[in-house]
């Protein structure tokens, strides 16, 4: 229990370093990112928090998994990136969504986003 106290605390002191780095974003920044550039950032912050990153942007035939993570604990982590320019709290439809559950179903992933 005490490693991973101690795991969460040094988590949590990066994020703070980060956000007062000046080399945060704010949302209305990211709101400007291309879908690469939004897959990227989001991998970016996975290994900022100490995730081993396997792969960090889409590709054809991805299934949805644009971003594919390692924990320090070696589970496997698998995102899929919705940025929307359109209205905050606006639903991704059910097709994207349905995509990436069967990919997260065939990787065997305990953990996706």
């Amino acid at each position: 229990m005490s490693k991973q106290i101690d795991r969460l605390a040094d988590l949590n002191s990066r994020r703070l370093e980060f956000r007062q780095s000046g080399k945060s974003y704010t949302p209305e920044q990211m709101l400007r990112f291309g879908s690469t550039n939004f897959e990227i950032l989001t991998s970016w912050l996975a290994n900022r928090d100490g995730m081993m990153v396997r792969r960090d942007r889409g590709e054809p035939g991805d299934l949805g998994a644009d971003g594919i993570f390692r924990t320090p604990d070696n589970r496997t982590v698998v995102v899929q990136c919705k940025q929307t320019k359109t209205l905050p709290g606006r639903a991704i439809g059910s097709e994207p969504v349905q995509r990436f559950n069967g990919t997260a179903v065939r990787k065997t992933t305990p953990t996706s986003l």
